[in-house]
């Protein structure tokens, strides 16, 4: 596993209550803070949006995961929405929120599952002007045209 390098990942979910569909999108930052990985797509999952822009947010993570172990890397994610961080906060020693609905669950057992690809998450605010979290935002957002 390449230890050396701690890739950033923002990740962000949206649901769309018009059109009834989600969105995700993370970005991959490297140590210069150059984004080397974008993706971005839409959830049909009824599962995933019966929580709406929740199930989004779970799916973000996830997906960002899967890349990790993809390349076998290791990071840290930069989320704006807290339950991500609370439902898995027994990695850092705390104790963590109940899951309650299978996605949370689902959420909960991928990223315990795949802890050794997530080293940290760490919070940042929403629509603050965080350049890298505006950015998957829009991503969010351009998913649904």
């Amino acid at each position: 596993m390449n230890k050396e390098v701690i890739y950033k990942i923002y990740v962000d979910g949206s649901y769309n209550r018009h059109k009834k569909v989600g969105s995700y999108a993370f970005i991959v930052l490297n140590e210069s803070d150059t984004v080397i990985h974008r993706e971005n797509n839409i959830i049909t999952n009824e599962g995933l949006l019966e929580g709406h822009q929740v199930g989004c947010e779970c799916k973000a993570v996830v997906e960002a995961l899967r890349w990790c172990i993809k390349e076998n890397a290791v990071c840290d994610i930069y989320y704006d929405f807290a339950n991500l961080r609370y439902w898995i906060d027994d990695l850092w020693g705390n104790k963590p929120w109940k899951t309650n609905t299978l996605y949370s669950q689902a959420y909960r057992h991928y990223c315990m599952s795949n802890r050794k690809h997530l080293r940290n998450m760490i919070k940042v605010k929403s629509h603050t002007g965080n350049v890298h979290n505006e950015m998957v935002d829009t991503m969010c957002n351009s998913s649904y045209k």
